[in-house]
């Protein structure tokens, strides 16, 4: 298995909100962060299918996923 990491950008990445809501069940604290410019959403995919998603917020010292 060969897994493709692929930056979504909002409005798209809200049809993450299932797998997203798996890990974080505060769906309107995922939305937000779907929405927020500093935070850059990742599909994770297995050829065309969705296995896995991320909110990642890179900062110079320390990074939130």
């Amino acid at each position: 298995m060969s897994v493709l990491l692929q930056e979504v950008a909002w409005p798209e990445s809200e049809k993450l909100l299932p797998i997203l809501n798996a890990a974080e069940e505060d769906e309107q604290r995922v939305r937000a962060r779907l929405s927020d410019s500093a935070y850059t959403t990742y599909a994770a995919l297995d050829d065309t299918q969705l296995v896995g998603a991320a909110t990642v917020h890179w900062q110079s010292g320390e990074s939130e996923i």
